[in-house]
């Protein structure tokens, strides 16, 4: 028997393309039995009966407005300590007073006093 090759490449994308629908469709699926949903057969499924998710969507809308606050007030912390490291870093390498070489304790006493006053 002589296959045609153009007619197996047909044969072959049709087959991939049935089974990606496949599980596309399964995937629906499963998102509506978890969503509550009941399957009456057919195209028919049944809502979810009880109470509605509408509050419970605020409460997450609002859990995710706090979430990005607390996010943006950490991402502010985190690049003011990344200052202060540099800072440091900076006086510890070369700071004279009178000719003569601070302890870094006192350079770091000094720039956290200077970082307190600043607002």
């Amino acid at each position: 028997m002589n296959i045609d090759p153009y007619a197996m490449f047909a044969l072959s994308k049709a087959w991939t393309e049935r089974n990606a629908f496949r599980a596309e469709l399964e995937r629906a699926k499963r998102s509506l039995l978890a969503g509550g949903y009941t399957d009456l057969g057919g195209q028919d499924w049944q809502p979810p009966i009880g109470p509605s998710a509408e509050p419970m969507l605020d409460k997450l809308d609002l859990l995710r407005a706090e979430r990005s606050t607390l996010l943006r007030k950490l991402d502010a912390a985190r690049a003011g300590l990344r200052e202060a490291v540099e800072l440091l870093r900076a006086y510890r390498t070369a700071w004279f007073t009178r000719e003569e070489w601070v302890p870094i304790e006192e350079r770091a006493d000094a720039l956290l006093e200077k970082h307190k006053e600043t607002p």
